[in-house]
C-alpha cells in the first residue's frame, strides 16, 4: 500500500483489497483537515474584524478630535469679533 505525501493517505494498489475501514480512516483524516483549514480562517477572519474594528474607532476619535478643534477655532474667532453666540 502507497501513501499520499501531505496528509498520509492510505493509498491500496490494483492488487491490494480495498478496505472500508481504509476508506474510513481518509475520510477521517479529511474531515479533520477541512476542519482545521475552516477553524484558521475563521480565527482570520476575527483577526481581520477586531483590526478593521479598531481602525475604524481610531478614525472616529481622530474626526472627532477634528470637529471639536474646529469649533473652537470658530468660537475663538466669533469671541475675538465679539460675535454673542448665545443670543
Amino acid at each position: 500500500m502507497d501513501y499520499t505525501p501531505n496528509l498520509n493517505l492510505k493509498k491500496p494498489a490494483r492488487t491490494d483489497p480495498v478496505l472500508i475501514a481504509d476508506l474510513n480512516d481518509n475520510m477521517d483524516i479529511l474531515d479533520q483537515e477541512v476542519q482545521d483549514v475552516w477553524d484558521a480562517l475563521d480565527q482570520e477572519v476575527m483577526d481581520v474584524r477586531n483590526l478593521l474594528d479598531q481602525e475604524v474607532q481610531d478614525v472616529r476619535n481622530l474626526l472627532d478630535q477634528e470637529v471639536q478643534d474646529i469649533w473652537d477655532l470658530l468660537d475663538n474667532l466669533f469671541v475675538e469679533e465679539g460675535v454673542d453666540l448665545n443670543g
